[in-house]
């Protein structure tokens, strides 16, 4: 075990990095201790886990071993430390578990390094806490520690309430952490102004998540702690029977394998997956029932994608114009925008078809959360996501609008006509779109296909007129029609001759 300080920012920061020679180089788990503890409050999880993985402790700035620069915003510049961090040790991806306070650095993680982050696990996490019920809390614990520079006898106060069987151990770990915590940074800290980034942060994640929270926890419990599903309904949401708010402290040996269960899980090869029922049915219910509340109720957000001779796309009426050039963003949108609502798997066989699943997954995920962040530009209604990720599930929300829907509609209209002036009306306006750059910048096999479906509509179209007009004694029109099909590699029976 090696125990060294990193130099940030004219700071240090220390922490803990348990190499493994057992585990794979993507088994990393690094581990975000809660407000006013430190990375001892991990020790008891360590044994239990580092066989399997490698794992990194590190104490947050103004905690612990850690000095404080000053720097603020505060968040951004933890979330900033980590990051230099996992750089210097060389790490390349890995698994991010938050506890209390901790679980913001690590959303806030999540959010802006998603390529980096394989899952998120979050321990008694405070997205939905009350704001009025905070800042008595807030109030009181400044009130209790006035007059004094160390939090201790704050500390005293709390840890009976942060761990459910408050064993000798566990209090020292407790007690030596709040007496090294500096006040200053502790106060900076607790505050309810990070809860709408946060959950807006949650919101746009497309990383597989892992709630855990201890039934017994006095300080947010279960029944709050739930909502978050609201949030990411995706996520899985466990209960740490006899536990607080430390379940890593209370019962290490279950958090620990719930969390190795949850990570292995997300790592299963295609053709070993088996699938849970109860699971299935909860993802099947909910999709249904958020397609079935689209139906129901107007969604807010009006969304215009024009994608047949351009590529344009408007949210509420603003024009998305950066980003659309990375990570299959454009042709994800388009996809989804057409097909309404699609499993994750059938995404991955469309767009990494030669992958395995668990990296296409991984891909899509990366890909997922880069558009969300495009479509954050635009001027959402509030609380009416556009792109809705759940387990299994991608949907669209939103009134839709788009020259190709309309078109297509036009078309089938049109072949279903069997009066003759109305199918030649039809057929020639149907043609005043021809294009030879139909779907710019959709290279896919999907969008190939509907083009050249559309291409031979267009050459049935071209021949029924040019036959027509060669019948009615109009060599031009024939002609024209007749230029059409070869525009589009087809060839007339007939060789028309003006």
């Amino acid at each position: 075990m090696h125990i060294p300080y990193l130099e940030i920012d004219n700071n240090i920061i220390h922490y803990q990095w348990h190499n493994s020679e057992t585990a794979s180089e993507k088994n990393v788990l690094v581990l975000v201790h809660g407000l006013g503890l430190d990375l001892n409050s991990w020790n008891l999880l360590l044994p239990l886990l580092k066989k399997e993985y490698r794992i990194l402790q590190l104490d947050l700035q103004g905690h612990g071993n850690s000095g404080f620069n000053g720097l603020t915003p505060i968040l951004d510049v933890m979330t900033h430390d980590i990051h230099r961090l996992i750089h210097h040790l060389g790490i390349k991806q890995f698994h991010i578990v938050g506890h209390g306070f901790g679980g913001f650095v690590a959303i806030q993680y999540s959010y802006q390094y998603c390529e980096e982050v394989l899952s998120l696990t979050l321990i008694s996490v405070p997205v939905n806490y009350p704001v009025k019920l905070a800042e008595k809390q807030i109030t009181k614990r400044k009130e209790h520690s006035r007059h004094s520079e160390s939090l201790e006898s704050l500390g005293k106060e709390l840890i009976p309430k942060i761990c459910y069987q408050l064993t000798e151990e566990n209090e020292q770990i407790l007690l030596e952490s709040f007496r090294r915590v500096n006040k200053k940074v502790y106060f900076m800290l607790f505050h309810t102004e990070f809860n709408k980034s946060m959950q807006k942060y949650l919101k746009a994640l497309d990383t597989p998540i892992l709630l855990l929270t201890g039934a017994e926890d006095p300080v947010y419990p279960p029944e709050l702690f739930s909502i978050t599903l609201n949030l990411v309904p995706y996520a899985r949401f466990l209960t740490v029977p006899d536990a607080a708010f430390a379940v890593q402290l209370d019962q290490p040996a279950i958090v620990a394998k719930w969390i190795h269960q949850f990570i292995q899980q997300k790592s299963v090869a295609r053709d070993n997956l088996t699938y849970n029922y109860l699971a299935d049915l909860s993802n099947e219910i909910r999709s249904e029932l958020t397609i079935q509340n689209q139906k129901d109720q107007p969604p807010n957000n009006t969304i215009r994608v024009n994608i047949l001779n351009r590529f344009e796309v408007f949210i509420n009426g603003q024009t998305i114009l950066q980003g659309w050039g990375k990570r299959k963003a454009k042709l994800l949108f388009v996809y989804l925008i057409l097909q309404k609502s699609v499993t994750r798997d059938e995404l991955c066989d469309v767009f990494w078809p030669d992958l395995p699943l668990d990296k296409a997954k991984n891909q899509l995920r990366v890909s997922l959360h880069h558009l969300k962040k495009i479509i954050e530009h635009a001027h959402l209604r509030e609380n009416s996501p556009i792109v809705v990720t759940e387990r299994e599930h991608v949907m669209i929300s939103g009134v839709i609008h788009s020259d190709y829907l309309i078109y297509k509609e036009l078309l089938q209209n049109s072949l279903k006509l069997t009066d003759p002036n109305q199918k030649i009306t039809a057929y020639e306006e149907s043609l005043t779109v021809i294009s030879d750059n139909l779907f710019p910048g959709l290279y896919n096999d999907y969008f190939l296909r509907i083009c050249y479906q559309i291409e031979r509509v267009w050459a049935d179209m071209a021949e029924f007129l040019s036959d027509w007009y060669n019948q009615m004694g109009d060599k031009q029109k024939a002609k024209k029609y007749q230029e059409i099909m070869e525009q589009l590699g087809y060839t007339n029976r007939y060789d028309i001759k003006l």
